[in-house]
């Protein structure tokens, strides 16, 4: 099974990568992800994926069907039909492009992220993130949005991109365009997942049952007031183990770390064997990360689900769906249009 969740960033992408993936290794015993592979090496974000920066730059950001002139060898290598490994890939990079990537990475399953437009845009003053990929190595994507909206001549993407005079407009506008889009290209299937992020602050254990229903899996019994996205990274519920001073290690640039606490966390090395990028033996809790050109994550079978006491995304402070920002009403035009169409697709 390859599933693939979508979201503008600072949507809470994060967490339902999470919980998709140990819902994953429940059902399948092991899993594959792919985090940001349009910016990130790993989900450590610690290194810069080169190629798949040269690809978010080289693909259109609207790209709704096949086309021969984009194909991408570098979405098709992030996943593994041989092995059959569930692979579950997020992108803050793709709403444009969902139909394209799903096509190319042969997906059976979407789940798409929504977050009212005043949360996200109160989430990106706080912590200084930018959608238009300002702060990182990548090109600010104004210029692309801006040339491609035009062409398309939708007239309502066209006065958003009129308004917006400020960057915290035009970070506003990509949200707005990029979502609309999406929602607009959808096909009304059980292929598709489409959740509110604000839904899930308002009842996590409810709203993630519904990610185990569409994938046919029974729920985890996880208390998500000690979850956070950030557990995904590397230092709530993942523990690092040097892999230069492995034993047997038989491939070169790979990484092993552990899911657990404190006290899981201390293996014998000299019981680790590495057969192949789907398996290790003897770990009660493991994860391969091969550091190659396509950086995949690959997680074998936990007895348990350990998390983090220690962080608090699903009850964090957050703005208010409803009621202006910063005294402008071009933010609450927007977050009508795409929740009217969020509202088009719930009664299909």
């Amino acid at each position: 099974m390859n599933i693939n969740i979508y979201s503008i960033g600072r949507s809470g992408s994060k967490i339902v990568q999470l919980y998709t993936s140990l819902l994953c290794i429940k059902k399948y015993d092991r899993c594959c992800i792919n985090y940001e592979p349009f910016l990130w090496k790993t989900r450590e974000c610690k290194r810069y994926s080169i190629e798949g920066v040269y690809e978010n730059e080289r693909l259109p950001l609207f790209l709704n069907e096949l086309n021969n002139k984009y194909y991408s060898n570098y979405l098709k290598n992030l996943i593994d039909v041989k092995s059959g490994i569930p692979i579950v890939s997020k992108f803050i990079r793709g709403n444009g492009r969902i139909n394209f990537i799903n096509n190319m990475m042969n997906i059976n399953k979407t789940i798409f992220i929504i977050r009212p437009i005043i949360e996200v845009l109160k989430s990106l003053s706080c912590t200084g993130f930018d959608l238009l990929g300002d702060g990182t190595i990548q090109r600010n994507d104004w210029s692309k949005l801006e040339n491609e909206v035009l062409k398309m001549e939708n007239p309502l993407y066209i006065e958003w991109l009129k308004r917006a005079d400020t960057n915290l407009k035009k970070n506003a506008c990509y949200w707005a365009v990029m979502n609309h889009f999406a929602l607009d290209n959808f096909s009304a299937d059980d292929s598709v997942l489409i959740m509110d992020f604000q839904e899930i602050r308002k009842n996590a254990n409810k709203e993630f049952e519904k990610i185990a229903e569409f994938l046919n899996i029974s729920p985890l019994n996880i208390d998500f007031s000690k979850v956070s996205g950030e557990d995904i990274h590397r230092e709530k519920i993942i523990k690092t183990i040097n892999y230069e001073n492995v034993n047997h290690l038989k491939r070169k640039h790979m990484q092993i770390v552990t899911f657990g606490n404190n006290e899981n966390s201390n293996i014998n090395r000299k019981y680790l064997k590495f057969k192949s990028l789907v398996r290790l033996n003897l770990l009660r809790y493991k994860l391969i990360n091969p550091s190659n050109l396509i950086c995949k994550e690959i997680i074998t079978k936990q007895d348990n689900f350990k998390l983090s006491e220690s962080s608090h995304v699903i009850n964090s402070a957050a703005a208010s769906p409803s009621g202006k920002l910063f005294g402008d009403e071009l933010f609450e035009e927007m977050n009508a249009k795409v929740y009217g169409k969020l509202c088009t697709m719930k009664l299909k």
